[in-house]
């Protein structure tokens, strides 16, 4: 689903990062020779803007133009909406496979590796990278050579880290002399964890940062009015609409709108086409029209105003319908704050929602979000931003549709343990509990049988939503009867699905969580007595 520049757009910015990675390539006479900022030899070069800018469709078509010629390496695409792409933990281990499909003989040391400590996708970030690249990187250049090639690591921050620095730049930081002739291109927002993971000396000393803000707003603009311009002509030809079609004014308003944010130009596009509407020309005039409150200082102000404008347009009466907010928040907030992207039907079996209200409620936001017309793929969102914008009161300003997220993953957590009261002991029908996995007849096939992609998701992810809910007496409950009639059951279902490293990790944030919980409630209620007597003793007196 990723998508590649369009063709004549970023020309100066992907000359730039090409010349960077692959200098002397003869497909560099083809693209301008005015670069954004001249090349150098570091190792590491880092790609960072605002969100809304572009960065993972230059990483894409640069994986793809490396690609072309055998030179990508690897790849790992951060996704927030995904358990697997946002797992700091598989980011090494995944490189270091695509590496081993590069080299057979770099592919031999990791086997090796692998064979030593079968464990060590569970050990740190850091030790990670030595031991899956560095060293086995190290062994292959003693005895031969390892190709040239690229890494690209996009949309690091979207990966969920709650170190003050990044570990994959801590640990990159550690090694990254010892990683010739690997070239790694990371992309990210500026966000601190991030800038901070660059400025480590080891790491800013071999790092080349390539900046978005510090293109010049000529280019940016020239871009993106291409891209409208090709986009909208296609679009006329498809509903066949007249040439003149958007006039010189309009495309100079919307150009003007975009306030060089790609992923304003290219919701935009899909607004103007939404097929529920089949108007295109009635749209971009709404579009061009419309005159919301936007904070002036934000740097997403034109984003937060077209955002709002699609969902006032979709929902015009949910001030008066309180049955339609609930049911948007429910499924919108799930959508937005889920661990991992969940098919309409799984979302709806897990929210004990009726079948087809998600797809009903979502119909008329096909610009923000993607909904498969079939159920065999799973509902995004179109960008992250969009959830940025819902869960931040001040640039969601309208309250029928921002989401308060300790709201909402209460509701995915109570959701969760109810969810998890279906478990029950031997699951999946083995018969033989001796029996280990790897003996076990088409135990995929069971599993998937036995249990539903909703389930799954509850047993792996009903802790994360109840250490980052809101603790009420109603979880707590549910949480007793948990522990008390289902932990054994839990337990067996994540070794049938391969995740017993979830109880491990989660059980303890969870006790943790609790132990507040149950202190303040004491507290509170220690106050309450006393306070009761002092007012009975008052009363006495």
């Amino acid at each position: 689903n990723r998508i590649v520049c369009e063709e004549n757009t970023r020309l100066e910015t992907m000359a730039t990062v090409y010349h960077w990675i692959k200098p002397g390539d003869s497909r560099l006479a083809d693209l301008p020779t005015d670069l954004v900022q001249q090349p150098t030899e570091r190792r590491v070069l880092w790609l960072d803007g605002p969100a809304g800018t572009g960065k993972s469709t230059i990483a894409q078509t640069t994986a793809e133009w490396c690609e072309a010629v055998g030179y990508l390496g690897a790849s790992f695409f951060c996704a927030r909406d995904s358990n697997e792409c946002s797992n700091v933990q598989l980011v090494f281990p995944t490189i270091a496979y695509q590496l081993g499909l590069y080299s057979v003989d770099f592919k031999k040391r990791v086997a090796d590796v692998l064979r030593a400590d079968p464990d060590i996708q569970e050990s740190s970030v850091s030790r990670q990278l030595q031991k899956l690249i560095a060293e086995p990187l190290r062994d292959v250049k003693s005895t031969g050579t390892f190709p040239a090639c690229a890494v690209i690591i996009d949309a690091l921050d979207e990966c969920k880290d709650d170190q003050a620095t990044s570990v994959i730049l801590k640990a990159l930081a550690h090694y990254v002399h010892n990683l010739d002739p690997l070239k790694f291109l990371i992309t990210s927002r500026p966000v601190q964890h991030i800038t901070g993971g660059f400025g480590m000396t080891e790491l800013k000393d071999n790092t080349q940062h390539l900046a978005m803000n510090n293109i010049s707003p000529e280019i940016m603009t020239r871009d993106i009015t291409q891209y409208l311009q090709k986009q909208l002509t296609n679009v006329a030809h498809r509903f066949d609409i007249r040439d003149s079609w958007p006039s010189e004014d309009e495309m100079a308003a919307l150009v003007h709108q975009a306030d060089r944010l790609f992923i304003f130009a290219a919701t935009a596009v899909r607004f103007i086409q939404d097929p529920q509407d089949s108007d295109p020309e009635a749209q971009l005039k709404i579009l061009l029209c419309s005159q919301l409150p936007t904070s002036i200082t934000s740097p997403y102000r034109s984003l937060d105003a077209l955002y709002t404008e699609v969902l006032h347009i979709a929902f015009p009466t949910i001030k008066f319908n309180r049955a339609l907010k609930a049911r948007l928040k429910m499924v919108l907030g799930s959508i937005v704050l889920v661990r991992d992207r969940l098919l309409s039907s799984s979302l709806e079996a897990l929210l004990g929602l009726e079948h087809a209200t998600v797809r009903k409620t979502l119909r008329q936001l096909h610009s923000l979000v993607i909904v498969p017309e079939n159920d065999n793929d799973p509902i995004r969102l179109i960008h992250p931003s969009f959830q940025d914008f819902l869960t931040d009161d001040l640039r969601c300003k309208d309250l029928n549709f921002v989401i308060h997220p300790k709201i909402q993953h209460s509701i995915l957590a109570q959701r969760c343990l109810q969810t998890l009261q279906d478990l029950r002991r031997d699951i999946c029908e083995i018969g033989d509990p001796s029996k280990l996995n790897a003996e076990v007849p088409n135990l995929d096939r069971r599993v998937a049988e036995h249990i539903p992609l909703h389930l799954h998701y509850a047993c792996k992810h009903w802790a994360f939503h109840v250490t980052n809910a809101e603790i009420s007496d109603d979880i707590y409950e549910l949480l007793k009867v948990f522990v008390a009639e289902h932990l054994l059951n839990w337990l067996e279902a994540l070794s049938l699905l391969g995740d017993i490293g979830v109880a491990i990790e989660g059980l303890p944030v969870v006790r943790k969580t609790l132990q507040v919980f149950l202190f303040l409630r004491l507290t509170f209620s220690s106050c309450y007595t006393t306070a009761s007597g002092l007012q009975g003793s008052s009363t006495l007196a």
